[in-house]
């Protein structure tokens, strides 16, 4: 069993950061405490997403966890394709450095394991049918 956590991109970091931080300083200012309360709590539940993330590789299944939000399990026999992407629809992901997988009859998913080369030499180590598209 091999667990690769989610890579946090600068990015995300920095705009969730920024967005609650600001809201923080008016709540602060305007002495809103339960407001404040709720935006820090907002803030809480997002890093625990983000330290819940992970992506484990047991036998020939990947599991794709997400606190209680997502627990996704694919048969890695199935995964026809990984194309590296920096697409921003919502995803078990914290950064925008995204492998797109490809799976079963037309299933995929949106993940950003933080050692991405290792994962990827894995999965192909598992299934060799793997077709794997880099960026250019």
């Amino acid at each position: 069993m091999t667990t690769y956590p989610s890579k946090l991109g600068i990015g995300i970091a920095l705009f969730i950061t920024l967005v609650i931080g600001a809201v923080s300083v008016q709540m602060i200012l305007e002495k809103e405490w339960l407001s404040f309360g709720i935006n820090i709590s907002v803030f809480v539940l997002v890093y625990l997403l983000y330290k819940s993330t992970n992506y484990t590789i047991t036998g020939d299944n990947l599991n794709i966890k997400s606190s209680f939000i997502i627990n996704e399990n694919i048969d890695i026999k199935t995964i026809t394709k990984i194309k590296e992407t920096n697409n921003p629809l919502s995803a078990p992901a914290f950064s925008l450095d995204r492998l797109e997988i490809t799976y079963g009859k037309g299933g995929s998913i949106l993940i950003s394991p933080r050692e991405k080369t290792e994962f990827l030499n894995q999965l192909k180590s598992i299934n060799k049918n793997i077709d794997i598209i880099y960026k250019k």
